[in-house]
């Protein structure tokens, strides 16, 4: 049996990049916003803000995935000939100000243009990260490279609603929304 050592990158190694280190946090703030307080909280929005039932937060997530459906092919392209920082900056910085005015929003149709441009945020974000992801490795095999980087998504993402929640509790909406567009502000900085 060869030896494939050479041909492995492990976690610690990895943190030694710093694209990683920048794709751990833009990672966790992502998994926070999209995965946890998008899921979570927009529902509770809907209902507490706009009395909207059930089906009206069911076509605002929809704007979301609309606003991502409309843009991820591109973008994975525009990823590969702009470049991954750009992509990843610009993806980021759309996120943090969609999330920095849902709380803002006036009616649920302001609302859902909101989460359509959110949903175009978040294309241009993600095939970047996954990109950055597959440069570090460079070929070479990493489980515990790619369970990082998940990790850190899913962190985000119990963390988000578990944090933004409280806050909602003790400080209302705007607030929770506020922390996570800071969060993903700080996401598009460290790249």
């Amino acid at each position: 049996k060869s030896n494939h050592a050479h041909d492995e990158l492990n976690f610690v190694t990895a943190l030694r990049f710093p694209q990683y280190r920048s794709l751990l946090y833009s990672s966790f703030s992502f998994g926070w916003a999209a995965f946890g307080v998008r899921v979570s909280l927009i529902p509770l929005l809907v209902a507490v803000t706009f009395g909207g039932d059930a089906t009206a937060a069911a076509w605002i997530l929809a704007a979301y995935a609309a606003g991502n459906a409309a843009l991820i092919f591109p973008s994975g392209r525009w990823t590969d000939t702009i470049g991954r920082k750009p992509m990843l900056i610009t993806g980021m910085a759309i996120l943090a100000v969609s999330y920095g005015a849902i709380a803002a929003a006036p009616s649920l149709w302001v609302l859902a243009g909101i989460m359509v441009v959110a949903g175009a945020g978040s294309a241009l974000a993600n095939p970047g990260h996954q990109a950055v992801l597959a440069d570090v490795l460079a070929g070479k095999r990493g489980g515990n490279v790619v369970a990082g980087y998940s990790m850190a998504s899913d962190l985000g993402g119990v963390l988000g609603p578990a944090i933004a929640g409280a806050i909602v509790d003790f400080a209302g909406f705007g607030w929770a929304f506020a922390l996570t567009a800071v969060l993903l502000a700080l996401g598009a900085f460290f790249w």
